[in-house]
């Protein structure tokens, strides 16, 4: 469909004047037209507007005749159009005026209309979702936002014609069973609905870190934000937490007597025990075994060397289960307890490797070319979460418990992924982080399925930065 709404903007070229107090002044016109096409015509018509002249509304048979204009550069401004409608090429456009023939100025206008858009949501799983569920389509121009019940339609909304990204925001319990965000595309005059589908489990809790450098202190909330407690406050950093297996007790980082030390508390922040004790000199990373009787973690000797050890769950015999290349970190045990990941760094290169709880079998799972680290296990053993370093920042990977079938999950905005932790209910969580804009960085938790779907935020917030989170079994 294509109509036509020409206004005439004439100037009426003056004859040239002379007087006795100067040359003459010369002025010339310009004439607009503007061509609207589409769905829609603007039936409420435009505004124009030239050079410093008061706006003046044209309708589409409708013609202004503006005050003469001296010989010049002049602005034309089309504007008073609809939200569907969108001028084709410059505007405001800059014409020359001289004496003689008048300017044309012709604005092409593109109108593709409007639908209505419906989302109709279904929620399965034990879970609940009694806030629902926001929703946005956005594309290059717009932004949408609204809501829809966990069950139910939406309110219908009025949007214009096109090509959208649609998002689902959803509590960190909830996740869209679709691709999130995916593609729809809205048609003039054609009433939409997008069917979406979520999956609500029950609350798990997780212990996470918040902060940055001296203020890192260790916290927990449940995956539908509740519950949110910090359990750690004192002057110097904690972090690296870890759950028991029975998980009523959290194994942690401090640095409250100056160097790192392993601790143990209760889950609910109580009861702190120290267990390292400058032997090694330095004791992070900390990780229970399954049966809860041993804890591995990182020791830095003296000399700076860093590996692996194991004690007792109560800090007593301490032993160092690595020696090789130039620091192994980041210990995880399979859930049955007979092997340990780690990740080994030889020069600037980080590979995941596996050994006996002894430290003895050690095998090789990713190429010494890459740098990988933040090994986590799944909780059947049969696979591994862990982080990739890639342009940009890190990627989180899953493969076989044997190194094969590595297949990338979820990218990092820009700076990099934190610590991953492999969950019961089949979810991982994991920090990522960019930044904030102002010389620091943004951090926030969250949680995707091992197949690479259901990608949603667990934790975040501008005042803090979180990473390290950790299911609570």
């Amino acid at each position: 469909m294509r109509s036509v709404a020409t206004t005439v903007a004439f100037l009426t070229l003056l004859a040239a004047c002379s007087s006795d107090d100067g040359p003459a002044v010369e002025t010339g016109t310009i004439q607009v037209a503007v061509v609207t096409e589409g769905a829609n015509t603007d039936p409420d018509g435009f505004t124009v507007r030239i050079g410093n002249g008061a706006p003046q509304s044209i309708t589409s048979d409708a013609e202004l005749t503006s005050p003469a204009l001296r010989a010049g550069t002049y602005e034309v401004l089309l504007s008073g159009l609809a939200d569907d409608c969108t001028p084709v090429g410059a505007n405001p456009r800059s014409v020359e005026v001289t004496a003689g023939a008048p300017v044309q100025v012709t604005f092409n206008v593109n109108c593709v209309g409007f639908a209505t858009v419906t989302i109709g949501s279904t929620t399965t799983g034990a879970g609940a979702a009694p806030g629902g569920y926001g929703l946005s389509l956005q594309n290059s121009a717009r932004l949408y936002s609204f809501d829809v019940p966990a069950s139910g339609a939406s309110v219908p909304i009025t949007v214009v014609a096109g090509t959208y990204q649609f998002s689902v925001y959803a509590q960190g319990n909830c996740r869209s069973l679709q691709a999130n965000p995916q593609v729809v595309s809205v048609t003039s005059g054609a009433p939409l609905t997008v069917p979406l589908s979520m999956q609500c489990d029950l609350p798990r809790q997780f212990a996470a870190v918040r902060g940055s450098g001296a203020e890192r202190e260790i916290v927990v909330q449940a995956s539908d934000e509740t519950g949110f407690t910090v359990l750690t406050n004192n002057a110097q950093a904690d972090y690296d937490p870890a759950w028991s297996p029975d998980g009523a007790r959290i194994a942690f980082t401090s640095e409250r007597t100056g160097a790192p030390e392993i601790y143990v508390m209760n889950a609910d922040g109580s009861s702190v025990q120290q267990l390292t004790d400058g032997q090694p000199s330095a004791s992070f990373q900390p990780t229970w075994s399954p049966d809860g009787l041993r804890i591995a973690f990182v020791g830095t000797t003296r000399d700076g060397k860093q590996d692996i050890y194991v004690m007792a769950a109560d800090g007593t015999d301490p032993i160092r289960i690595t020696e090789e290349g130039t620091a192994n970190t980041e210990p995880a045990w399979t859930p049955i307890g007979d092997r340990i990941l780690f990740v080994r760094r030889t020069g600037t290169a980080r590979a995941i490797l596996t050994m006996n709880a002894d430290g003895s079998g050690t095998a090789q799972l990713t190429s010494a070319t890459t740098t990988d680290v933040s090994p986590a296990w799944a909780p059947s053993g049969a696979r591994i979460a862990f982080m990739r370093q890639v342009v940009g920042g890190f990627q989180l990977h899953v493969m076989n418990a044997d190194g094969t079938g590595d297949v990338a999950l979820a990218a990092g905005p820009g700076i990099g992924l934190t610590r991953s932790s492999w969950g019961t209910n089949d979810r991982i969580a994991y920090g990522t982080a960019t930044d904030d804009g102002y010389g620091g960085n943004y951090g926030w938790i969250e949680a995707v399925s091992p197949d690479g779907t259901g990608r949603n935020g667990l934790l975040g917030s501008g005042d803090y930065a979180y990473a390290q989170p950790a299911w609570r079994p």
